[in-house]
Order: structure tokens, then C-alpha cells, then sequence
């Protein structure tokens, strides 16, 4: 099983990451209300104190976030998880947002050593719940088949 991190734990955040720990994957988490985050810690999510720390954490970091304005917040900065990426990471943005910032920000996980998949999900918590989510997928092949 892989190490793995989750940024932004709401409604779909919050699916996502759970269906992650009931596969028996080790999940280190943050929310922006981490109160919000609770119901995962109770189900085996490791809680961090910023997605830089989730990042240093995990193999792979998900972030699921509102918008752009939002992943750029949660992604970029000191505590941000481009902070804590290192070579070899992979970050996935499960955001719907722009299509030049993903680009953007791309650009600078591989400067770091670490690559990045956009990979912004369809659907509802109901459908994340049985499995049958849509997710479209950007990035480099080899990327997309690790992950």
C-alpha cells in the first residue's frame, strides 16, 4: 500500500480520501476547518498541520479544493504543498480550476524533481461512495500509470 496525502477534506475531498483508507492506504491529511476533518482522523487519517507537511509525508498528495484562487492557497507559499514535494513525489490536483494554472504549476513540480497529474473529478459524493466517478486525466503517461 502507498503512502498518500489528501488537501481539502469537504463533501468531495472528504469521499475521496475515505475510499483511500478503506483500500488500506496510509492517508495523511489537511482541511483549512479542521474540525470538518474529524469523521477521517476517527476512520485512521493522520492529520497534518499544513499541506507542506502532507506533502512531506506522502508518495503521492491529492489536493481537492473549490477553485484556482483556492489551489493556489493550499499549493503554493512556504506551508504549501510545492514546499514540501521532493524528487520522485507526485502531485495530483483533483481540482476543476484553470487549465494554464495546472500548467503553472506543473512546470514547477518539475523543477523540483516531482511531477504532476490534473486530474479534476465528475460526479457526486454518491457516486465517489460506489465507485463509479468519472476522472480526466492530464499529464505525462508515465505519471498517470505510477499514480
Amino acid at each position: 500500500m502507498a503512502t498518500l496525502g489528501f488537501v481539502g477534506l469537504g463533501t468531495m475531498g472528504g469521499t475521496v480520501a475515505k475510499r483511500l483508507l478503506d483500500a488500506g492506504h496510509t492517508v495523511h491529511g489537511w482541511n483549512r476547518t479542521r474540525e470538518k476533518a474529524q469523521w477521517l482522523v476517527e476512520q485512521g487519517m493522520l492529520p497534518a498541520d499544513s499541506p507542506r507537511e502532507v506533502a512531506e509525508r506522502s508518495e503521492v498528495v491529492f489536493a481537492m479544493v473549490t477553485n484556482t484562487q483556492a489551489l493556489d492557497a493550499v499549493a503554493r507559499g512556504p506551508d504549501g504543498i510545492l514546499a514540501g514535494l521532493s524528487p520522485g513525489k507526485f502531485f495530483v490536483d483533483m481540482t476543476t480550476g484553470s487549465p494554464a494554472n495546472s500548467r503553472a504549476l506543473a512546470a514547477d513540480a518539475d523543477a523540483l524533481g516531482a511531477k504532476m497529474l490534473d486530474a479534476p473529478i465528475s460526479g457526486a459524493p454518491t457516486t465517489v461512495e460506489q465507485g463509479k466517478a468519472s476522472i480526466m486525466v492530464g499529464g505525462e503517461p508515465e505519471g498517470f500509470e505510477r499514480v
